[in-house]
């Protein structure tokens, strides 16, 4: 797509109406759709609020705390419970406290749902999870499955981890949360610049209306985190954006014809399937790029050119190099 990096905004689902529309109208002066897990513990004016909102919604299950104990039947049943609840089939899921469960993975896989987003990349401390989407594959007792589901990583610690002052409904230390809240910005910031950018990757906050937007100033640890982000060439974009891209890309094929002077590329895909903005890297300048259908556009990088343009089926693209 031309850019070096993307970055989502993921809130699960708890805290008061004052404090959603607190990240809400932040979020909205920046022109930024949070995707948000809802579950079945979600109370009327909250649901309808959010339903309202526009905003794409995922599920997190509708009532068991932890997925890691289901067998498949509990599995099934608490995934429809919840798409009965909100009256809808979602496509993307995050287990509570994000302890994905087997099973539950399974069924997950069994009824359509495109993509996971429980397991935490950390490439700060450790290397867990990834920066980069990827299909999951799951095993158990031996046994394991490829599934067609996509993992897009959040960042391994959420607000509740900095900002656990918060918790139970009493009113913070002051000096405590500005600490708390320092070392959070902080934590998100250093997470952007060395374990997102040295490669390239996707950053999707993981947060807390109840935590993050308590109050104007644990606000700032996220507003502080976009304006950082939006200085850098990244697609600020959701999770739903960000599967169906990449489970578009898994669905191409391109047949390359030339030499170091002149190539033709030909795309092979799905008759229904039309993706925006796909970017090829090429090691050498391009001098000028023609495209079947729309414009191709080239943009110089450091280590050579990108090349921008429109894919689906029998499109082509010629490409003169200098």
């Amino acid at each position: 797509m031309g850019y070096d990096y993307a970055f989502c905004v993921s809130l699960n689902a708890s805290g008061e109406l004052d404090q959603y529309e607190r990240v809400f109208r932040m979020l909205d002066e920046r022109k930024i759709q949070p995707g948000i897990f809802v579950n079945g513990s979600v109370g009327e004016e909250i649901k309808s609020m959010l339903i309202n909102s526009g905003y794409p919604l995922a599920s997190s299950g509708y009532g068991y705390i932890r997925h890691t104990d289901l067998k498949y039947p509990q599995a099934v049943e608490d995934i429809l419970l919840n798409e009965n609840y909100w009256d809808r089939n979602f496509t993307g899921f995050r287990f509570p406290y994000t302890n994905p469960g087997y099973w539950s993975l399974l069924a997950l896989g069994e009824h359509d749902y495109l993509f996971e987003s429980s397991i935490g990349a950390d490439n700060l401390d450790f290397f867990h999870g990834s920066i980069v989407p990827y299909n999951l594959v799951i095993s158990n007792e031996g046994f394991y499955r490829s599934t067609d589901i996509l993992e897009i990583a959040p960042t391994y610690h959420d607000d509740y981890y900095f900002l656990n002052a918060i918790k139970g409904g009493r009113e913070p230390d002051s000096n405590l949360l500005d600490k708390n809240i320092k070392v959070y910005r902080k934590y998100l910031s250093n997470y952007w610049e060395y374990a997102v950018k040295p490669y390239n990757g996707l950053m999707v906050y993981l947060g807390h209306p109840a935590y993050v937007g308590f109050n104007d100033s644990t606000l700032t640890a996220l507003s502080g985190l976009i304006d950082q982000v939006q200085d850098d060439n990244t697609w600020m974009t959701s999770l739903d954006e960000v599967a169906e891209f990449r489970k578009g890309l898994g669905k191409l094929s391109f047949y390359v014809e030339g030499d170091v002077k002149r190539q033709k590329i030909v795309v092979d895909a799905p008759e229904y399937l039309v993706l925006e903005d796909v970017c090829l890297n090429f090691p050498m300048d391009i001098k000028n790029a023609e495209a079947k259908k729309g414009k191709a556009r080239i943009k110089k990088t450091p280590g050579g050119s990108q090349l921008i343009f429109e894919a689906s089926n029998r499109q082509s693209v010629t490409v003169e190099f200098e």
